[in-house]
């Protein structure tokens, strides 16, 4: 799953989001990530099945009202074999990351390879009153 960690606008802090709300677009059954909660990163299932996965990220901005953005990852699966013991797993090379910008200010791809190995892939953007 690609790591997005969240970033202060034009910083390189990691900040963490009060009260964001992330499900994604047009999966099958339950697919709320996070409900309500503060968070600094988030692990995004992609779909083997398809080459795009929509995330929709729902803030509740400073004056209580609820901003939603839609974060749309491009990508190319590959399954790979990895052991005799492990068996067969996805891999997945990201291709384009798109947003809406209403809270969002800019998504910036880190690390596109995306493997079983914990490494953040992307780094998203949003203003400081957010935090």
């Amino acid at each position: 799953m690609p790591l997005a960690w969240f970033y202060g606008s034009g910083t390189t802090k990691q900040v963490t989001v009060g009260n964001v709300t992330v499900y994604a677009i047009g999966a099958p059954g339950d697919t709320v990530l996070v409900n309500n909660q503060s968070v600094n990163e988030l692990s995004l299932p992609l779909r083997v099945s398809t080459d795009r996965t929509q995330w929709c990220l729902t803030f509740m901005t400073t004056d209580s009202l609820f901003v939603t953005d839609t974060l749309t990852l491009a990508y190319r699966p590959i399954e790979y074999f990895a052991s005799v013991e492990c068996g067969a797993m996805y891999v997945f090379d990201l291709q384009q990351v798109t947003s809406t910008h209403n809270v969002i200010d800019s998504v910036l791809v880190t690390q596109p390879h995306v493997t079983n190995v914990e490494q953040v892939n992307l780094r998203i953007y949003v203003p400081t009153a957010q935090q």
